[in-house]
């Protein structure tokens, strides 16, 4: 009886270790089409190429995304295809809570722009777009 106890609760720890993270991120690359409209291109979804999993990176990301400081657009960068795409999903909710196309500069630092309204337009500072790049492996 005693080892029917110890083998159910190890059984229950073990199903909690492997349960998956509230938030992951997820990287992937911009799909664009040209177009008629004035960039030249629209974007039309992402490809999904990496899921970022581990809880430390995840909230490094959330707290660049939740620091961006509004800009007017840049369209010397955003007349340029985006060079990644990533989101805050929820797999257990199978909801994204935040998306955002990134746009890097040759100087360091980098444009974003969330999906959620595409024509507000966010600065991200060298050491942030860095960070970024690091774990996006981009």
């Amino acid at each position: 009886m005693r080892s029917l106890f110890v083998l159910l609760i190890g059984c229950l720890i073990g199903m909690n270790g492997c349960s998956s993270p509230d938030q992951i991120i997820r990287v992937g690359q911009p799909s664009t089409e040209n177009s008629e409209n004035e960039k030249g291109y629209s974007i039309q979804g992402s490809s999904i190429t990496q899921e970022i999993k581990d809880e430390e990176k995840v909230n490094r990301v959330k707290v660049i995304f939740e620091s961006f400081k509004s800009i007017e657009e840049p369209t010397d960068i955003t007349f340029r295809k985006p060079n990644v795409f990533f989101e805050v999903y929820e797999p257990n909710n199978s909801v994204s809570v935040h998306q955002a196309y990134l746009w890097y500069k040759a100087e360091g630092g980098a444009v974003t722009s969330k999906t959620t309204n595409e024509n507000e337009y966010y600065e991200i500072t060298a050491e942030q777009a860095s960070t970024l790049k690091d774990l996006f492996n981009h």
